[in-house]
């Protein structure tokens, strides 16, 4: 009863970060992000009723995905880091987090390491 529980996933009934916060007064916001293939999460999605059931949460960015190695399905499409720096910076913005810039400016540096040496072994 004291958190506010959510997962991360486009949805046309989502809310979207861009415009709105997700506070709730006097709850902890909890945030589910489901680490796999697009096809892969929408399976679980529809699979696990608990996260089906959760508010969905979601934000729009004119970002394109550094995970060079691998495709995604559509432009808008981004790795689960990326998105989650999407979503710190956002309910920073709402003050919903109080994360530091500097910290915040350096999180995708170990994905731009991991993707480096992906491509570095093709």
């Amino acid at each position: 009863p004291d958190n506010a529980c959510y997962v991360i996933y486009p949805s046309y009934n989502s809310i979207n970060l861009n415009r709105s916060s997700i506070s709730k007064e006097e709850k902890n916001i909890v945030l589910f992000l489901i680490d796999a293939t697009w096809p892969c999460s929408k399976s679980m999605l529809l699979q696990s009723q608990n996260l089906d059931a959760l508010e969905k949460v979601s934000f729009t960015h004119n970002k394109v995905s550094a995970f060079d190695f691998k495709k995604q399905p559509k432009d808008y499409c981004l790795s689960t880091m990326e998105s989650t720096l999407c979503v710190l910076e956002l309910l920073n913005n709402h003050q919903d987090e109080n994360l530091d810039k500097e910290k915040l400016d350096n999180f995708l540096q170990p994905f731009e390491k991991m993707v480096e040496y992906q491509i570095s072994c093709v």
